[in-house]
């Protein structure tokens, strides 16, 4: 939330007539957040996968066996 909307957050919630504008502001709020939440969890399964791939190539290294391709992990789940 921005300096600004919190200025009329505070502003709204001093006043009782104003509760439209307090739930305006919170519903927007919470809907930016529901949004960065699920960029996030996009971008951790990602990560995920990263991790997995390159601890998969150390230990294809360390044994010697087959290196894993990228194609193979870019759409599974960990």
């Amino acid at each position: 939330m921005t300096l600004k909307e919190l200025q009329e957050l505070f502003e709204a919630q001093d006043d009782d007539a104003n509760l439209d504008k307090t739930c305006e502001i919170l519903d927007n709020h919470y809907q930016r957040v529901l949004e960065q939440l699920a960029l996030l969890e996009k971008n951790e399964r990602h990560i995920k996968r990263k991790v997995r791939f390159y601890h998969d190539i150390k230990t294809a290294k360390e044994n010697h066996s087959k290196m894993p391709n990228w194609e193979d992990y870019r759409d599974r789940e960990f």
